[in-house]
């Protein structure tokens, strides 16, 4: 992601996800930054009460209000032109179910920002 900016931020956590795992869902969400224009992401780390966050921000154009309830149902895209299936984010939130994990997206000013969240027992 060499035209990305990306920057890092938070504690070092050690998350219950693989390594192989945690790479898809990271290709999937800054692949989805780079189409919405976005040139630099933030991706920070840190304990929640209710466990572990990861969160994604990008300061690309970002998810319209409307369309925002619905990028996580399965086959909802708005880029069905450009090949888009609509698979991305519903596939995210099951690898992370998978896990222990949830994803979602959070209201933002600018651009996406992607919560990911993992349940501490």
């Amino acid at each position: 992601f060499a035209d990305l900016n990306l920057s890092f931020s938070g504690a070092a956590l050690s998350l219950p996800i693989g390594e192989s795992g945690l790479r898809v869902i990271l290709t999937q969400l800054l692949n989805n930054a780079r189409e919405q224009g976005a040139q630099s992401v933030v991706i920070a780390a840190q304990g929640a009460p209710s466990g572990l966050e990861l969160s994604v921000s990008d300061d690309g154009k970002g998810i319209s209000p409307g369309n925002a309830a619905q990028v996580f149902d399965p086959f909802f895209t708005t880029k069905r032109d450009q090949g888009g299936t609509g698979m991305g984010l519903t596939i995210l939130r099951n690898m992370l179910s998978v896990h222990g994990g949830d994803i979602s997206l959070q209201p933002s000013h600018s651009g996406a920002c992607f919560v990911i969240t993992f349940a501490v027992p």
